[in-house]
């Protein structure tokens, strides 16, 4: 039994299943959202200047000095962010190695509100940006790619097999 491929039905049907049909692909798509916070910077560097990446951050609030506020640790930078809720000392402890300091962050009262949890968030307008659309010059590319390799595939299906050559010392 012989099946017969006509190559325009393959192409013809190939353009309407990839060139009709587009959705945008979710996986591809970032949503950003941003809300400004109260956010103390710290840098934890050795003498010479190299940053302690990686580097076991404690945060103790002011009314609990012996109990960590926070644990974290620092970025390849050597930088740590925190937030605190309230004011005073809050105290900064950075070790990595056998080297370490403190430092002594006073916090006045906050201007911003700390971000509370989702949960207790009122709803309001949050700024969002999407990053998932694609330009019509994009879209034609990926078009033209995929009917590309439509085409390809459709044409190494329909070749004739060779005959298997003999082997000349049989």
């Amino acid at each position: 039994m012989s099946f017969q491929v006509n190559k325009n039905i393959v192409f013809f049907l190939g353009l309407l299943w990839f060139g009709g049909w587009q959705t945008p692909a979710g996986a591809h798509g970032v949503a950003l959202e941003y809300q400004p916070l109260q956010t103390y910077r710290i840098k934890a560097t050795y003498d010479g200047g190299k940053p302690m990446a990686e580097a076991q951050v404690a945060v103790f609030a002011p009314d609990n000095p012996t109990q960590p506020w926070l644990k974290a640790t620092t970025d390849g930078e050597g930088q740590f962010l925190f937030n605190p809720p309230a004011p005073g000392n809050w105290e900064v402890r950075v070790r990595q190695g056998g080297h370490g300091n403190i430092i002594v962050v006073p916090v006045a009262e906050p201007k911003l509100k700390p971000l509370a949890p989702p949960e207790a968030r009122e709803p309001g307008p949050v700024k969002t940006a999407a990053l998932g659309a694609y330009t019509p010059l994009q879209k034609g590319v990926m078009i033209g790619a995929v009917l590309w390799g439509c085409l390809g595939t459709a044409l190494f299906f329909t070749r004739k097999p060779k005959p298997l050559e003999k082997d000349a010392h049989s």
